[in-house]
């Protein structure tokens, strides 16, 4: 998981184009759509774990890359 991959210390990346979420229903507080449920979930991830970026920018940086 993210967590683990942080604990020991790997670099972790979310691409934001990779990655989807669902609607979440009223369940007493209001409906919340899956692009708040989105921008919430990848600004924690950015606060707390690690980079969020394009696959496009992840894909260019891994070319430019020596081998």
């Amino acid at each position: 998981t993210i967590r683990d991959a942080v604990h020991r210390e790997y670099k972790v990346i979310a691409l934001r184009d990779a990655n989807a979420a669902m609607d979440y229903p009223d369940l007493g507080w209001g409906a919340v759509g899956a692009a708040d449920v989105q921008r919430v979930a990848l600004t924690t991830f950015a606060y707390e774990f690690g980079e969020v970026a394009t696959t496009a920018n992840v894909i260019g940086r891994l070319a430019e890359e020596p081998r």
